[in-house]
């Protein structure tokens, strides 16, 4: 119940801004200037977003069969379809076979991914890791990190790093992304980072989600 109203209550928050403004323009005549139709689609499209976090949220996958995929492949499918791929490196092993949900695990690490583009700064990193049994999925990027006092709070439903709300965003991603690594019976870890030109390091962690590799004679 406490999630619904939430939820009722971020969606509200987050689509009367881009209406009133659609509205607005609409009501002046401005949709024939071709820059003022471009601040409408974008505006159309933030609405459109907001929409898709909020019911990717609702919908959080805990029905998706667990497969054998491989995690290096679908990370270069996700930086392939990124906006920004030079500013990107990944790094891991390839192959790296893991029995995961494959549309939560790829919504997950694409919030993430999506998240540090927003507030951080290039260069940004994907990095994948074995760890025993152990699937490690971690982005770093080097922008000004979060606030200390709002670190262990990240992940919450429409809690924002960002408290001032002036970046576009619903403040479900870190959210969808903690339920996720959830459902696959891991955890998500935010830090802020001082050192190596500083940002934010998410880390996702899936225990017993790798095969034990059998050793070499």
């Amino acid at each position: 119940a406490r999630e619904r109203e939430l939820m009722l209550a971020g969606i509200s928050h987050d689509l009367r801004t881009p209406l009133a403004r659609l509205r607005l323009a609409l009501e002046r005549g401005e949709a024939s200037d071709p820059q003022r139709r471009e601040a409408m689609v974008a505006d159309l499209e933030q609405l459109d977003g907001a929409l898709e976090q909020c019911l990717s949220f609702v919908r959080d996958g805990s029905d998706e069969p667990l497969r054998d995929i491989d995690v290096a492949t679908l990370a270069g499918q996700l930086l392939a379809v990124h906006a920004r791929p030079d500013d990107w490196q990944l790094d891991g092993p390839a192959p790296l076979h893991a029995t995961v949900r494959p549309t939560l695990l790829r919504r997950a690490i694409g919030n993430l991914m999506d998240n540090a583009e927003r507030h951080g700064a290039p260069p940004f990193r994907l990095a994948l890791a074995a760890d025993d049994q152990t699937l490690v999925v971690r982005v770093a990027d080097h922008g000004p990190g979060a606030d200390p006092a709002l670190l262990e709070r990240l992940g919450q439903p429409f809690l924002r790093g960002d408290q001032a709300r002036t970046s576009a965003g619903s403040g479900l991603g870190l959210s969808i992304v903690k339920r996720a690594a959830e459902l696959h019976g891991g955890t998500l870890q935010l830090e802020s980072r001082r050192a190596n030109g500083g940002g934010l390091v998410a880390t996702i962690r899936i225990p017993n989600a790798l095969k034990r590799q059998p050793r070499a004679e």
